[in-house]
């Protein structure tokens, strides 16, 4: 089996992983039509919905903190 330490420095970097493609996204053309497409869609219904890039940086933060949740359980 795999250390958990080995684990938790594994989901940090699937976390600043997922962060660069987020910002990836959010810098190229596909940004640009996620953005309107949701703008468009707000306005016709009234649901809250986020371009795809915001779930990516949110995605990378989980696992960036139960990266070091786990680090920290470990030491300790």
């Amino acid at each position: 089996p795999m250390p958990k330490m080995a684990s938790a420095l594994i989901l940090i970097a699937a976390g600043i992983f997922v962060i660069i493609m987020a910002s990836r996204r959010e810098d190229s053309v596909v940004w640009v039509a996620d953005e309107v497409g949701a703008s468009v869609a707000n306005t016709w219904d009234g649901k809250a919905r986020q371009p795809e890039h915001v779930w990516y940086y949110a995605g990378g933060g989980v696992l960036i903190a139960a990266g070091l949740f786990m680090a920290l359980r470990e030491r300790g």
